[in-house]
């Protein structure tokens, strides 16, 4: 089963800006693509990431509109969803002896 919340860091025009999707997001994209958006997975993930972004950094120069998202969109590097993320979090592995 895919995860709607992924956690990512986007590199636009230099900036790393950190965002973390949400299934509104997913829902978004789908609707900003229209018919045939199983043809289209990069453009399907882009438009995930710039709903983010609009929805996380409404004031990020990227997020006007998509088109000058692409345009300075660098990179995206996604966390992996198995690393432990949260320091602070006191759940044990299923394997540790306490």
């Amino acid at each position: 089963m895919p995860s709607f919340v992924n956690r990512v860091t986007l590199t636009l025009s230099g900036d790393d800006v950190k965002i973390t999707t949400a299934a509104w997001d997913q829902l978004n994209a789908e609707r900003a693509i229209g018919a045939g958006v199983m043809e289209r997975p990069v453009e399907l993930g882009m438009q995930v990431w710039y709903s983010a972004l609009k929805r996380q950094h409404p004031d990020h120069e990227a997020a006007r509109n998509f088109r000058t998202f692409v345009e300075s969109l660098e990179a995206a590097t996604e966390e992996d969803a198995g690393a432990k993320t949260d320091e602070m979090d006191p759940t044990r592995p299923a394997d540790s002896a306490g």
